[in-house]
């Protein structure tokens, strides 16, 4: 593997960019006590709605704040520090991974270029095989998790990972089997607990969650220089990749969800009506969304 060059380093101001300050909490529907009455789907125009629909599939699994959700194709990793469950998209067959005890895994998620997982533990940074179910590679030159906060995220050719509140740019290079470092940006965070607890990407847009340890205050849109194109001030558990160049955002200890576009503009919130508090979600395949709380997995047909 060739030495990493560290090229393109800017600061990244948070003043200055356009504030968005109406109620993105929005319009909450009529919630019901029976639960398949509430459920939420996704339309054709990836708009939220309410509807007379029950999840495909309900999992019993016990979960917390620190667990992690990624998908490919035809896999869900459920990890929960050093566990990881996996969950085939058409059998929904459970299956525990063997890991390492004590090696608590701080985030996941899958290249669709490599058709491999990425997995950041404690002990390193690897590459996962869902087919044959074993770590793959260990990627170098990748720096050790300690007590800050680290998120990875991939789209197409290129990986991003950050470190508290610093983001680098990989390039993935699959015949030099290498993970070239293009940029590497410092935000100019608010005060010093200010960290990235969310990344997420898509062909256009880096989307951070933006906060302290325990609350995350704002949710920030940039562009691929790393320019501030939108914020939105709200509490975010977590962000999800939708189809269309859409986000959509678990606000904490409410079971809103939130559709932003890639423009910054909150298309809908809408609640999601359970019995334990929305933690994550994500999209599995081509028609599912999965919706995770402490104690269950929804998997809903969209």
């Amino acid at each position: 593997m060739l030495p990493i060059n560290w090229t393109n380093v800017v600061a990244v101001n948070v003043n200055g960019y356009r504030n968005q300050n109406e109620d993105v909490y929005g319009v909450m529907t009529t919630k019901s006590s029976e639960f398949e009455k509430t459920n939420v789907v996704l339309d054709d125009s990836l708009r939220l709605k309410l509807a007379q629909h029950r999840p495909k599939t309900v999992v019993d699994i016990k979960s917390k704040d620190c667990t992690r959700l990624a998908t490919s194709d035809q896999h869900l990793f459920h990890c929960k520090l050093d566990e990881i469950y996996a969950f085939e998209i058409n059998s929904m067959e459970r299956r525990h991974i063997p890991w390492d005890k004590d090696d608590w895994i701080i985030d996941i998620c899958y290249s669709t270029l490599l058709e491999l997982f990425f997995i950041w533990s404690n002990s390193g940074f690897y590459t996962f095989d869902s087919s044959t179910m074993e770590k793959r590679q260990t990627i170098e030159n990748i720096r050790d998790t300690g007590t800050g906060w680290y998120r990875c995220t991939c789209f197409d050719k290129f990986l991003f990972l950050s470190y508290d509140y610093n983001i680098e740019q990989r390039k993935i290079e699959i015949e030099e089997n290498e993970y070239e470092l293009i940029n590497e940006w410092k935000l100019a965070v608010e005060n010093d607990n200010e960290l990235i607890r969310c990344m997420k990407v898509n062909e256009l847009r880096i989307v951070l969650g933006i906060g302290e340890y325990h609350r995350t205050d704002r949710f920030e849109l940039h562009d691929y220089n790393m320019n501030i194109l939108h914020t939105l001030n709200f509490n975010i558990l977590d962000i999800a990749l939708l189809p269309h160049a859409k986000w959509l955002i678990v606000v904490k200890s409410s079971n809103k969800l939130t559709i932003v576009n890639n423009d910054g503009e909150v298309e809908e919130t809408t609640y999601y009506n359970c019995k334990d508090n929305v933690l994550n979600s994500i999209t599995f395949g081509s028609n599912m969304l999965v919706i995770e709380t402490c104690n269950q997995l929804y998997f809903h047909d969209i």
